[in-house]
């Protein structure tokens, strides 16, 4: 039986006319194409369709562009002609030879005739297919009772179910066979081989890219209806697949197209015929690596993702597949690095991510340093926009370093800078193996290329000697200060049970050395060997009011430890996926700040705003003399201050150190009518706030679709050598004593159960009986 269809389609003004072929060869086997060919096939190469292979035949005589086909061992009947119409308006195009096609019923049933046995003639108009309803053993109902005339410029189309070239000829009504003489065929009622169909993606004359890609692709659809196969062979050329059930029907045959990587199916029979005793709940091609790439989206460059047990709870919900702890933490390995990458693949391509930094963000300053052995030691990174920004800002800089989590440790050095919004601002990192004198001293070389040294400059850090030892090598100029915190955990243990902190505290705060020398004395009074402690720290380090350069506001390193506390995650990363969240970090936030800048309608930043408000009311209350157009006496209930105007100086110091009118300078200001804004520093107006992230950070691009310079490649170098310490290895560090506020830690204060008083027991109480 032979069924054709007709298909109206109209490109571009001119109408075609198409026809779908499908020929029935026996009830277990078809033959469907789509041809591309506008011209007729010779019928010596139909004819010879059964001596050489129905496949080959298609392909190298018909032109078939796609083609699905069983390959019985005798071929009766092969149809298929191909001639071409276009009609451009009234006006026809002769037509080409159409072919007339007589089918017996000897060649229908497969028997011993090999070719047509009718002579076939040529028509100029139609092409004409005769059938016999009994040639195909079927009842009447099932066949066409009268000829099929098909116009020409029939292009047969591949046609998946007779049900649906039904509906689409009902849909476009241009069918000349009566619409109930088509059978309602089911597959199996038309016999379709299961090679032929396929199934969902995997199907006959399937292409994919590479052997790995076909393989990823089965495994995954073996996992998503719940059955296994095997092995049967694999090579090279050639993968053989098959049910783990040998008495199953299923297989799958796949091979490598000659001159390319591309693996092309050749068979499929996807229907089991087994049942569930061979398929497990682990399910043999649940492997690690696949598992990962169907959960590796829950692990981005800046998420936590899902921890061992939220895999197994979630491999067993959504595909059906037990595994354990260790087969979980594989697959959480495996999906960060089909996300991130592999750790040893950052260090090779780690001179490929510098170079294309330096040649997105203009200026920035990227360092490289590899030991005698060749293998990475050190990586300095400082972007343009960043390094420019600093101009801009109060010359103090915070440094501090946080040790990494990820296969190779290390310790990350960050130099931060804090913008005119009391912000902190990123200004250089790197990556060392670990903090002492040769690390800090190499990144303060490399911080030296964009910041010279200068006595106005000032650093702080903790109390870290090697700091301290580095400094006085690289910037010699520069001041030295000590952070305020630090030193505070320093003398806790030994001094925490004198109440003397706060005074401590309040001796580094104070603006005036009048202030700080009431302060210390009574803390000298007090407890002699903390002030020799805190004297032989040098007061210049620690307390603002001696400091020998400004450092306004800055007395801790909390900017450079907020920095630490943003990459808290990040810090588990291979480096390149860890300095590419660094650059992502400042991409946003420079594109944040210079949003909030042009919003922001004051002409000062907005916690400078905030600043001022709080002080106007103080401000208010006090009594202002003035002395000369510029020049101010304020008295407060107890104290006398003069102020300056012009030279934006107050004898209470917090004008000049602050760089913003403290309480008497806004009294001043006031009382004259002017606007005490005018007085604020510049680098804490609006304008330098948003010339500050004026420019963007702009991304590097994918580093494996991108070209270098040759000396690029020569720069890689493989990751540095790393002892693995015995024991599970650390994730967060161990805090000092004096660090307040540890989460789950809380102090306890015991007592006596006795006489319920502190200091002692019930065994050691003196307190008597009775």
């Amino acid at each position: 039986e032979i069924f054709i269809s007709l298909k109206r389609r109209r490109l571009l003004g001119s109408e075609q006319i198409i026809s779908s072929v499908i020929i029935f060869t026996s009830p277990a086997s078809v033959i469907l194409g789509e041809s591309a060919s506008s011209s007729p096939p010779s019928l010596s190469s139909v004819a010879a369709a059964s001596r050489i292979g129905v496949d080959h035949f298609f392909r190298h005589h018909l032109h078939f562009s796609s083609i699905g086909v069983v390959h019985p061992r005798r071929v009766g009947v092969i149809i298929s002609a191909v001639t071409q119409i276009r009609c451009c308006g009234n006006q026809r195009n002769p037509p080409p030879s159409a072919v007339k096609v007589n089918a017996d019923s000897a060649s229908c049933n497969n028997q011993a005739s090999d070719t047509f046995a009718s002579p076939v003639s040529t028509v100029q108009r139609e092409i004409q297919v005769l059938t016999d309803p009994a040639s195909c053993n079927r009842q009447t109902s099932d066949t066409f009772a009268s000829p099929v005339h098909v116009p020409l410029n029939a292009i047969p189309v591949f046609c998946s179910t007779v049900q649906r070239e039904k509906q689409r000829l009902l849909y476009e009504g241009v069918s000349t066979v009566p619409l109930n003489s088509l059978p309602d065929f089911s597959p199996v009622h038309i016999g379709l081989s299961p090679t032929t169909r396929g199934a969902g993606d995997i199907k006959v004359n399937r292409y994919f890219k590479t052997k790995g890609e076909l393989m990823l692709r089965m495994k995954k659809w073996a996992l998503e209806w719940k059955f296994e196969y095997k092995t049967v062979s694999s090579n090279k050329s050639r993968v053989l697949l098959s049910c783990v059930d040998d008495n199953c029907t299923w297989r799958m045959r796949a091979t490598k197209l000659p001159l390319s990587d591309f693996f092309v199916v050749k068979k499929y029979v996807h229907e089991h015929t087994c049942d569930t005793t061979h398929r497990n709940a682990n399910h043999r091609q649940a492997s690690a690596k696949l598992l990962g790439s169907l959960i590796c989206s829950n692990y981005g460059e800046k998420k936590e993702g899902l921890k061992p047990k939220q895999i197994i709870e979630q491999v067993r919900i959504l595909h059906g597949v037990h595994i354990n702890y260790k087969q979980a933490w594989r697959v959480k390995e495996e999906a960060r690095f089909l996300v991130r990458g592999t750790p040893e693949d950052s260090y090779y391509n780690l001179s490929r991510w510098l170079y294309k930094v330096t040649e997105t963000n203009p200026c920035s300053l990227t360092y490289q340093q590899v030991d005698d052995a060749g293998k990475f030691k050190y990586a300095f990174v400082a972007f343009g926009p960043s390094i420019r920004g600093f101009s801009l800002m109060r010359k103090v800089i915070a440094v501090d370093g946080t040790f990494l989590k990820g296969k190779f440790n290390g310790t990350l050095l960050a130099a931060c800078a804090q913008d005119g919004d009391y912000h902190l601002y990123p200004l250089a990192f790197a990556k060392v193996d670990a903090e002492n004198g040769a690390s800090w001293k190499w990144f303060f070389r490399g911080l030296s290329q964009m910041i010279p040294d200068a006595s106005d400059l000032v650093f702080v850090s903790d109390r870290a000697n090697s700091i301290a030892s580095a400094l006085e090598d690289v910037y010699p100029l520069s001041h030295h200060g000590i952070c305020r915190i630090h030193l505070l955990r320093n003398i806790t243990p030994a001094y925490s049970k004198t109440g003397l902190l706060p005074l401590v505290e309040s001796a580094a705060d104070a603006y005036m050395c009048h202030e700080f020398r009431l302060i210390f004395k009574d803390i000298e009074d007090k407890c002699p060997e903390l002030a020799k402690y805190l004297e032989d720290s040098d007061f210049r380090k620690w307390a603002r009011c001696f400091a020998p350069a400004n450092r306004y506001n800055i007395m801790t390193t909390n900017i450079a430890e907020s920095l630490n506390s943003m990459l808290k995650l990040p810090r588990e990363l291979p480096l390149i996926s860890l300095l590419e969240t660094i650059r992502l970090t400042l991409t946003t936030l420079f594109f944040e700040r210079r949003e909030a800048a042009a919003k922001h309608k004051h002409l000062v930043t907005p916690k400078i705003v905030q600043k001022l408000v709080s002080r106007f009311g103080a401000a208010m209350v006090l009594n202002v003399y003035q002395v000369d157009q510029n020049e101010f006496e304020v008295k407060d209930e107890t104290m006398k201050y003069v102020v300056d105007l012009e030279k934006r100086h107050c004898t209470c110091n917090v004008f000049d150190i602050d760089k913003i009118p403290c309480i008497h300078a806004i009294a001043a200001a006031k009382y004259i009518m002017r606007d005490e804004n005018r007085y604020v520093d510049t680098s804490h107006l609006t304008e330098t706030w948003a010339k500050a992230y004026a420019e963007s950070i702009h991304p590097g691009g994918e580093l494996s679709t991108s070209t270098y310079p040759a000396n690029i490649d020569e720069l890689s170098c493989p990751p540095p050598a790393t002892k693995k310490r015995s024991g599970r290895p650390p994730t967060k560090r161990k805090r000092s004593v004096g660090e307040f506020g540890v989460p789950g830690s809380k102090s306890q204060s015991h007592k006596c159960s006795r006489c319920g008083t502190g200091g002692h027991n019930k065994i050691t109480c003196k307190r008597p009986i009775g």
